[in-house]
Order: structure tokens, then C-alpha cells, then sequence
């Protein structure tokens, strides 16, 4: 396959239409960038460091534990996403699929609280079931969220973007991608208003061999920089995404010519030449990016004959890029099939992965290791816990890891089978540098994959865990429900 030349779109793509006009121009005030003509709807990100209302404190979220069915939710939920930001409140974000025709839906919650009654992102482009979906937040509280839509007039799959300034409501929804058939899309929002979103196009989707393309566009209050073609490849895995306080994204993408490649964006800008190119015996990747631009790249690589390697390489702001450092050697048999990196303050890092290990007979053993970074380097990785996986059984698992802003870590494991699952819960103690017995917090049975879309998001002290967890199976149809568990820091 051919590598397309990359180069940058000319032209802003146009907003659908009903949406809100991009801004023509942006005026430096004070030093904070501000909109020269406001966008209607609500669509801008709020003033920046604008103070969060509630006033909630840690003490608000200690005891905070409750969890259930989110029972306002409609019963065929296909995906879902929540943030919790550094005031507390959570949000929640899913597609309701039949019968409502795929609305996007959103709900808040307050510490100790209840979901507020939902509310629905118009969407006139289609039926928003293309997923998957994707919500974030920076650290005031402000959100936007992107999703893929079924675009019935234009006959092809959108990306399609809404916003939310801090108290404030949802903006009209915009389409941000172009001509080709779009779909997969993440976004990332730094505390300067800027926001990233990336997504994968089709470029010749009528042929059998299409050429998927990742391509990238950088936005401020409701008004998106032109699109950015990065080239022929796939988006990387879950983690691909992040912002630093001031604006500066990186992306990791997998591009057909060059293997796992981390970027380096402003603006709509590449700001750097990508820095993990070439490299294409990477079985698993991680990507967590730091509020002063930093980032770390956790992978699992093949480095030689039925060897791997975790591996970490890190990204200091004007220093560039490190050389990889090994955690930890593993056989080729026990190679990660999950792998979760976090960046926090003071130089602290985590990154957990998950392995099949050694086993005797038929039965075969998961094991689930983390190494640990106190601001003076990655100390030997340690086991969080082991799983046995009896003979005969299909295992299900998930690992998902999320930090606020003081560094508080909250694991997330999930380890059963495609008939009955779990979630189990962990964190980390920094003073002693362990890890904190498993808890579990959730399981279910159900005839086909469980548990799904299983996302977890930490802040002031506490974490918001969401899942779509499936109770039944019939013909064509789905029935779904969405769950929630609050996991306050012991």
C-alpha cells in the first residue's frame, strides 16, 4: 500500500448546517485568547481558570460509594464515556440506540448526589450509532464531546463535535470532518480552551482495499483550525490521546509505513517530527501525557526471538525524547495484551500491563504487574494480583487506570469469562509504594460479552467508573443497561 504524502488540508471544513459559524477571528487579551464574536448555543469553553461552582472538597467525596443502574438510561445503550473533573462533578455521556434512533444523551452528578435528568445533544445529521464516543474535560470543568453519526443527505458516516462551558449548556452539534466517510473519533481539551480531535477516514470507501487515513483537527470556542491529514495508518489503541495545560497535543497512531508514531500538535501544527516512528514490532502501546507537556510511551515490543520487552520512553519539553528503558523482559508466550501508562506531578509515573503467564496443563495463568516511578525512576514492576483462567473457559478481561490531580491512582481490572465477568478496584499507596488489595465492585452474567465500554475517570479524590453491561440477547436485537460505581480513595 501506497503512504500518502502528508500535508496540510487548505480551508476550514464548514459546520453543518444549523450549527454555529466558526469565529473569524481571535483577539490576546490580558493574554488569554478570547472569541471575537461569541458562539451561539453555549458553544464556547467558558472563561479560562474559571472557578468550578459547588465548592466541594475531598471531604464531600470520602464516603462517596454509591453506584447502581443508572436507571433514566434507555435499555439499548451501545457506548458510553464519563469524566470527572477536579470540582468533583461527573459527567456521563452515551448513545441511546433503539428506540430513541441513537441520541446522544448526558448526564451530571454532584458528590453524594443523583444523575440529573438527561439531556439530549440534538443531533440533525443521523443516527449516532457509528461509536465510538468520546468526552472530555479540562480541569475548570468545561467539556466536549465527539462522536460518529450516519449522515443520511450526505449518505456517509460524520464526525460530529458539541461543547459545554463550565454551569453552562451544550452548544448546537457541528460536523468537523470532511468529504470522506468518517468514524472512531477521540478528543482531548487543555485549560487554555484548546481542543483536539482525531478520527480515521476512508478515502476510497468504494473500493475493497480502502485506504484509511488518521487525520487530526485543533479547535477553540466553536471555531475548528483546517483538518490535518497525517497519513495512510490506523488510530492506536485506547490512550492515544492527550493535552498539556498550555495547548500542545500528542496523538499515537499507528501509520502503515513507519509502525507507532506519537506526534507532537498545536494549533492545527505538527510542532515537532514524530518521535516513535519505525517502530513496528509493538504489540501494545500506552500514551499519558502531562499538564506541563510531558509524556510518557509505555510498550510491550518484540526484541528478539520469543522475547518482549515493556519498555518506557519519556518526552521532557525542550529536552526531546528519551532512549527506551526496559521494566521488565517477558517470553513471548507471556506478552502484555493490555498496557496502561499515567503521568502525575513531581515526575511521578505508573504504567500496569497484563499478561497470559505460564500455566500448567490446559489451564493457563493472567498476570497483572505495574512499575512505579517516584520522581527518581521506575522501580522493579511488582505483581497486583494473578488470575486463573480455568480449562475450557473464554477469558474476558479489561485494565483501565485513571489519576486526579493530586496523583491519586485508581485500577480498574476486569477478569471472568464472555458468560460471567467482574470489576475489580485498586490503588495505589504512594507512601508505601504498593499496591492495595483488589476490591470488587461489580459482576455480571448475561449470554454474550457482559461488560462493555468499561471507562474510568479520577478526580478530587475519587473515581467515576461506567460500563454498559448487557442483560439480554434477542435476534437483531439488544437490551443493555448503563451502570455507575463511585470509588472514593480509602
Amino acid at each position: 500500500m501506497d503512504t500518502l504524502s502528508r500535508e496540510q488540508r487548505t480551508g476550514a471544513i464548514a459546520p453543518s448546517e444549523g450549527s454555529p459559524s466558526p469565529t473569524p477571528f481571535r483577539l490576546l487579551v490580558a493574554g488569554i485568547w478570547i472569541a471575537a464574536a461569541a458562539c451561539s448555543g453555549g458553544g464556547g469553553d467558558g472563561p479560562v481558570g474559571a472557578e468550578p461552582a459547588g465548592g466541594f472538597t475531598k471531604a464531600d467525596t470520602a464516603v462517596d460509594s454509591a453506584g447502581g443502574r443508572m436507571d433514566f438510561a434507555n435499555s439499548e445503550v451501545v457506548f458510553a464515556d464519563a469524566t470527572l473533573d477536579p470540582s468533583g462533578r461527573s459527567t456521563a455521556i452515551w448513545i441511546d440506540g433503539v428506540p430513541s434512533g441513537g441520541a446522544v444523551m448526558t448526564s451530571d452528578r454532584d458528590p453524594g448526589g443523583d444523575w440529573s435528568t438527561p439531556k439530549r445533544i440534538a443531533t440533525a445529521l443521523g443516527t449516532a450509532n457509528t461509536g465510538p464516543l468520546s468526552l472530555a474535560k479540562d480541569s475548570s470543568g468545561n467539556a466536549v464531546a465527539v462522536w460518529g453519526a450516519v449522515d443520511g443527505l450526505l449518505g456517509r458516516t460524520v464526525v460530529l463535535s458539541a461543547r459545554r462551558p463550565v454551569g453552562g449548556e451544550w452548544s448546537e452539534v457541528q460536523r468537523i470532518s470532511g468529504e470522506w466517510p468518517a468514524s472512531a473519533p477521540v478528543c482531548a481539551l487543555a485549560d487554555d480552551g484548546e481542543v483536539l480531535a482525531a478520527w480515521r477516514e476512508e478515502t476510497t470507501p468504494s473500493q475493497s482495499n480502502s485506504t484509511p487515513i488518521v487525520t487530526v483537527r485543533t479547535g477553540r470556542d466553536g471555531a475548528w483550525d483546517a483538518a490535518l491529514a497525517l497519513g495512510a495508518g490506523e488510530l492506536a489503541p485506547e490512550g492515544s490521546l492527550g493535552m498539556a495545560s498550555d495547548g500542545t497535543g500528542f496523538l499515537l497512531w499507528d501509520a502503515d509505513a513507519g509502525g507507532f508514531t506519537v506526534e507532537r500538535l498545536s494549533g492545527g501544527q505538527r510542532v515537532s517530527a514524530p518521535v516513535a516512528s519505525g517502530v513496528s514490532e509493538i504489540t501494545e502501546v500506552s500514551l499519558a501525557v502531562g499538564s506541563d507537556g510531558s509524556a510518557l510511551l509505555a510498550t510491550d515490543t518484540l526484541v528478539g526471538p520469543g522475547s518482549h520487552a515493556i519498555q518506557v520512553q519519556r518526552y521532557a519539553p525542550g529536552s526531546g525524547w528519551s532512549t527506551p528503558e526496559v521494566l521488565q523482559l517477558i517470553s513471548a508466550r507471556e506478552a502484555a495484551y493490555y498496557i496502561r501508562a499515567k503521568l502525575m506531578p513531581q515526575g511521578r509515573a505508573v504504567v500496569c500491563w497484563a499478561a497470559l503467564a505460564s500455566g500448567t496443563g490446559s489451564s493457563s495463568q493472567v498476570l497483572v504487574e505495574a512499575a512505579i516511578d517516584r520522581g527518581n525512576g521506575f522501580a522493579t514492576p511488582a505483581a497486583i494480583t494473578t488470575w486463573n483462567v480455568d480449562p475450557g473457559q473464554l477469558p474476558w478481561s479489561r485494565l483501565s487506570i485513571g489519576a486526579d490531580e493530586d496523583g491519586a491512582i485508581t485500577l480498574v481490572w476486569g477478569e471472568g469469562t464472555v458468560y460471567s465477568a467482574s470489576l475489580f478496584v485498586t490503588r495505589l499507596d504512594w507512601n508505601a509504594a504498593n499496591w492495595l488489595p483488589l476490591e470488587a465492585v461489580a459482576s455480571s452474567a448475561s449470554l454474550l460479552f457482559p461488560l462493555e465500554d468499561v471507562r474510568v475517570s479520577c478526580g478530587l479524590g475519587t473515581a467515576v467508573l461506567l460500563w454498559v453491561e448487557r442483560t439480554a440477547a434477542s435476534g437483531s436485537l439488544r437490551s443493555s443497561d448503563l451502570h455507575f460505581r463511585m470509588l472514593p480513595q480509602p
